[in-house]
């Protein structure tokens, strides 16, 4: 299926209007791309690489720091993001929500 075919069709037609015809003729031809996919996998690559290095500082020198310290670091840390999460919310509704952007 040709596609600026059918993007010539459903706007001489008046189904599409013509600045979005040529955002998706731009979109199709590859001069607009999205970073998306990668992005998303440089994050998820540095959580990881992150988490590995405390992982192993907590490895290497878990004997010296105890179990209190290691045990409250992390707790401290989860309620850290638990307070985080519950101050960013919106209160409950029965109504549709609207987005938190």
């Amino acid at each position: 299926m040709n596609f600026d075919l059918v993007l010539e069709r459903l706007s001489a037609q008046g189904i599409l209007p013509p600045a979005q015809a040529k955002a998706l003729q731009e979109i199709i031809s590859g001069k607009i791309f999205s970073l998306y996919a990668e992005l998303r996998a440089l994050l998820y690559l540095g959580i990881i690489l992150l988490l590995t290095g405390v992982g192993l500082l907590i490895n290497e020198y878990f004997a010296q720091l105890g179990h209190i310290v290691v045990i409250g670091s992390l707790t401290l840390a989860s309620t850290g993001a638990i307070v985080y999460c519950f101050s960013r919310a919106k209160p409950y509704s029965n109504q549709e929500v609207g987005s938190p952007a």
